[in-house]
């Protein structure tokens, strides 16, 4: 099987600047994965599980205008 990968999209609030928010975020995924899988947690900590992070806003406002292209 091939590398796995995991997107992690955000909603529209304020939040911590873009590192810093990643930072946290696998940090908080490490130690829940911790409980149920050490395994992959190991994986997810020695990147070889891809992490990708996106703002809700970038994916929708992509959306949209393929969708209505009148909005560009």
């Amino acid at each position: 099987m091939g590398t796995k990968h995991l997107v992690i999209i955000h909603g529209r609030d304020k939040k911590p600047r873009c590192d810093e928010m990643l930072r946290l975020i696998k940090k908080a995924l490490i130690a829940g994965l911790r409980r149920v899988n050490e395994e992959a947690a190991q994986k997810l900590e020695q990147e070889q599980i891809l992490l990708t992070f996106s703002y809700y806003g970038d994916i929708n406002n992509r959306l949209l205008l393929k969708s209505q292209p009148r909005y560009r």
